[in-house]
């Protein structure tokens, strides 16, 4: 199979989408978990306050 400029630049573009599509998923995975975490942190706080006044 010859591998043309259109079929390289082609296959370039789409590995660095491809590339990108799985850091953009890995950052909102992450994101969504420090959201969780600083929400489960805050309500802990507060009950703790709450508790204690």
């Amino acid at each position: 199979m010859k591998m043309t400029v259109r079929k390289k630049l082609f296959a370039g573009f789409s590995a660095v989408l491809a590339i990108l599509a799985v850091i953009v998923a890995m950052a909102y995975y992450e994101i969504k978990l420090i959201d969780n975490r600083y929400i489960n942190l805050v309500d802990d706080k507060v009950k703790k306050l709450v508790s204690v006044q």
